[in-house]
């Protein structure tokens, strides 16, 4: 199946649509490309990601650099420049600059139109994407709303904000993205009560694991959440956790009784199985969770070492499990608090929350 393409023609015709400031997809005026400017707070190159360069890399490069400042996780970065592959060719935004090349502009205009063609581009190939007439477009809904969410970053990385909330980029309140799915309380059980590990593995390492499942499974900690948590922001006396996510924010969330004595269990034997080992930093200070040679897990890992417990505990679902599963098992269990709260203990917005409420029901 071969991606969506936009000939040079296409092109053309976006662009005279640019020039005249009536774009098929918002494009920009030049009245609202100077408040878009002054809001921004940066000078035009800047906005344009360099477009001096006239490249394609530095199209990509602008995109990488605001991702990168957003502490995108590294699965993130890699799925949105596959994605832009099929929402901006290279070969389209050649032909892109060589059209603009063609018209002599000024700097100002040319940044205008580089801007209103991006918007063009980017909205054609997108609509494209969802056409369910186009024999190009085999996607799966989640590759669709995928390459929704890879534009809305591109138009973020320009300062392209206004775009978000106008076709095709909008996101529809009441539109579910994907299932959602959620560890039950018996899969639950069936992992923490598995086996250990053979002994080729490092004596503490089942009970790191099983500790990291019960707090996600516990507190709705994201798998990024968990491998940033410090000793000292697990506070059990007191029954809370404070979690910090990928952009430095930080949420308190309270520990029930019944719960804190699952995480006793393994938290503090992990905890003092680990510290036998003497070549390692004792666990009374930094990262909570350790791989073998005593450096911080990854995300990667967390999901590697589930889907391989899982299937050592039988579950049926073990080739798909994911450690979201533990924190939408979070969200299910307290989504009787209302959308104001869930979104309080989860560290999201609202209406996030009121959507996940919807496809939890």
């Amino acid at each position: 199946m071969e991606n969506p393409r936009v000939s040079e023609e296409e092109i053309k015709e976006y662009f005279a649509r640019c020039l005249n400031y009536s774009p098929g997809y918002g494009g920009l005026s030049c009245n609202n490309f100077n408040s878009v400017k002054e809001e921004s707070g940066d000078n035009l190159c800047t906005r344009c990601g360099n477009i001096e360069e006239k490249s394609f890399e530095g199209f990509k490069k602008r995109i990488e650099a605001y991702q990168t400042g957003k502490r995108r996780a590294k699965n993130t970065l890699m799925k949105n420049a596959s994605n832009i592959k099929v929402l901006m060719p290279k070969k389209a935004h050649d032909a892109l600059l060589k059209t603009l090349d063609g018209l002599n502009l000024s700097g100002e205009s040319y940044r205008e139109a580089y801007l209103n063609g991006l918007v063009e581009l980017l909205g054609g190939n997108l609509v494209k994407v969802f056409d369910t007439n186009n024999e190009d477009s085999g996607y799966s809904t989640a590759t669709k709303h995928s390459m929704r969410a890879t534009a809305r970053v591109a138009l973020r990385a320009y300062g392209l904000t206004e775009f978000l909330e106008q076709d095709p980029f909008n996101r529809d309140a009441g539109e579910i993205i994907k299932q959602i799915f959620f560890v039950t309380e018996d899969e639950f059980k069936m992992l923490i009560d598995a086996p250990p590990l053979s002994s080729e593995w490092n004596d503490y390492e089942w009970l790191r694991d099983r500790a990291g499942y019960c707090i996600m499974y516990h507190t709705g900690a994201t798998v990024s959440e968990l491998v940033r948590l410090n000793c000292r922001d697990l506070n059990l006396e007191e029954c809370f956790v404070r979690l910090t996510n990928k952009d430095r924010r930080t949420r308190t969330v309270p520990i029930n009784k019944e719960d804190k004595e699952k995480l006793i269990r393994f938290t503090e034997e992990y905890i003092e199985t680990f510290n036998k080992h003497p070549e390692y930093i004792p666990i009374d200070r930094g990262i909570l969770l350790r791989n073998r040679d005593g450096k911080p897990m990854t995300v990667r890992s967390v999901g590697r070492n589930l889907k391989r417990d899982a299937k050592k505990a039988g579950l049926e679902r073990k080739d798909s499990i994911e450690p979201t599963w533990f924190r939408y098992a979070f969200a299910n269990k307290h989504k009787g608090k209302g959308p104001e709260r869930l979104a309080e203990l989860l560290g999201i917005q609202k209406q996030g929350a009121r959507n996940l409420i919807a496809m939890l029901r």
